[in-house]
């Protein structure tokens, strides 16, 4: 009996040759020049599709090697950072995040094994890979925020000027630099708050915050990845994950208050009043200040009303 001959089946940029009884294997060259094996297939009308679906990425300009997506996450977040035109500041805080929260060894959430994001390969995050690390991400931040409360930790110069400068009906920023008059006003009132900031600080010092912000780091450079067509998708779609939110407002207690309006003296001592109703009134700064005379009503039992 006549041995039948195998069949190579030529197309441009790929093949299609049977290598036996129901095995029809595809291959084709990428833009890059490299030969490169689809699969093994059943049938040569599967291996045929198979080769379409690659030739049609090629010819589309959609194309990605198959050896895309190897690199670490470690590398890429690094080359990543290398290659941001960045202030100083901000690059700084880039690089605590990623070494202290992204690319250190976290343990998993049960303390089982330990989950090292930086060592895979982009193509293997996953958005359940992702989720299990930023669940440990949340045990470990939290845990860091109580071991510094616990040496002592607390607010810095600027945490404790804008809480005076709340108290004082002025207006300020929850973050950014703040006026050098304000620094002055505040030095010049004795640098008053401190139990103040102190207190909202023990309530809120939970680690969040470092939380939200590793993770939307993570997911600003994941998305870069996909951009640079290293990974089809963003990993990281944990809904809120990368989102940070005030504390709770705090009312001091007439201690604190009556402290803080003592320390407007001389010029600034006509404040002294609006530190008292902006701390149990709740007015934004700029309804505290339009307020006149004829807004204030005095009650039978000896109060104000607004």
């Amino acid at each position: 009996m006549t041995k039948r001959p195998r069949r190579t089946i030529r197309r441009a940029y790929g093949n299609i040759r049977q290598r036996g009884p129901n095995r029809w294997q595809a291959r084709y060259t990428g833009p890059d020049g490299v030969r490169r094996p689809i699969g093994t297939f059943e049938s040569e009308k599967a291996a045929n599709a198979a080769l379409a679906r690659v030739l049609s990425d090629v010819y589309q300009g959609t194309y990605r090697e198959p050896e895309t997506g190897d690199v670490p996450l470690r590398e890429y977040a690094q080359r990543w950072l290398a290659t941001r035109d960045l202030k100083p500041s901000t690059l700084d805080g880039y690089e605590r995040l990623l070494r202290r929260w992204i690319l250190t060894p976290l343990p998993s959430p049960g303390g089982a094994r330990q989950l090292d994001l930086g060592s895979l390969p982009l193509r293997s995050l996953s958005h359940t890979m992702v989720s299990e690390w930023y669940a440990a991400l949340l045990v470990a931040t939290a845990d860091s925020a109580a071991e510094w409360l616990a040496r002592g930790g607390g607010p810095s110069d600027a945490a404790h000027v804008r809480a005076w400068a709340r108290s004082a009906g002025r207006p300020v920023g929850d973050s950014g630099r703040m006026p050098a008059a304000l620094w002055e006003a505040w030095r010049s009132a004795g640098s008053p708050a401190a139990a103040l900031v102190e207190s909202r600080h023990a309530g809120t010092v939970t680690g969040r915050t470092q939380a939200a912000h590793a993770y939307a780091l993570l997911r600003t450079i994941c998305g870069d990845a996909v951009r640079d067509r290293l990974i089809e998708a963003n990993p990281c779609s944990i809904r809120g994950a990368g989102q940070t939110r005030p504390a709770e407002r705090i009312v001091p207690g007439d201690t604190v208050v009556d402290a803080i309006a003592a320390a407007f003296d001389g010029p600034s001592e006509r404040y002294r009043a609006a530190v008292i109703v902006a701390a149990h009134s709740g007015l934004r700064a700029g309804e505290l200040f339009a307020l006149e005379r004829q807004h204030v009503e005095r009650t039978p039992q000896g109060g104000v009303r607004l």
